[in-house]
């Protein structure tokens, strides 16, 4: 495991301690919500999920030349 992998498992772990966190907020009864915070949290869990990795492929097309008739 290298230090990007690593860092990577720490960032992922505590961001499932924050959501877990906010969820137990979320179940008391003088829970106060911000939701926001939890739905970045969720937003951030997901893309740390996805691979770093990513191709974006662009070809420019030349518009045909319009005849003038």
């Amino acid at each position: 495991m290298d230090i990007k992998d690593s860092e990577r498992a720490r960032v992922s772990e505590t961001l499932e301690r924050a959501i877990k966190s906010v969820e137990e907020r979320i179940q008391a009864k003088e829970f106060k919500p911000t939701i926001a915070e939890f739905l970045k949290l969720v937003q951030l869990s997901k893309e740390l999920a996805q691979d770093d990795v990513k191709e974006i492929r662009v070809t420019w097309v030349q518009p045909a030349a319009k005849s003038s008739t």
